[in-house]
């Protein structure tokens, strides 16, 4: 498996702004989720870098298995904190706003919201990542407010 980790370290976008450009990667992700009941925090770690080196990527289909992949194992959410605080991404925003409307509103009592706005009025990080918090604020307000009467 560190051999999967080790290739998955060393992805350099280069001019690429999308993961799906990046050969091999499909069987990479594969390979390091076959036959898992769980994910070392290492591998999480790694999964999350590759969000923050293609951080206005959100639609490439490998970086979904990523996400489901995730999700399905779990315990990746102080190290989506933590890669949001680091370096944010559109796909780590993405993952905060699953999780608000999933109920779940703060990990280790950091709030997903807060954190969102933090990340939409941030000048070190790209547009399109900033635009993704907004929308997803925007998004959750909408869908959590008090119906007018």
């Amino acid at each position: 498996m560190s051999n999967v980790l080790d290739k998955l370290r060393q992805i350099d976008p280069g001019d690429s702004t999308e993961i799906d450009d990046v050969d091999e990667i499909y069987d990479l992700v594969d390979t390091l989720f076959e036959g898992r009941n769980s994910l070392a925090d290492n591998e999480v770690d790694v999964l999350f870098s590759l969000f923050e080196k293609f951080p206005a990527d959100y639609y490439s289909h490998v970086l979904w298995n990523i996400i489901h992949g995730l999700e399905h194992f779990g315990r990746y959410q102080d190290t989506l904190v933590t890669s949001l605080r680091r370096s944010p991404s559109c796909v780590g925003v993405m993952m905060a706003h699953r999780l608000l409307n999933g109920g779940f509103t703060n990990y280790d009592g950091i709030q997903y919201f807060d954190l969102l706005k933090e990340i939409a009025t941030r000048d070190d990080c790209a547009a399109a990542v900033r635009e993704r918090a907004l929308k997803s604020i925007t998004a959750y307000t909408e869908a959590n407010a008090e119906p007018q009467r």
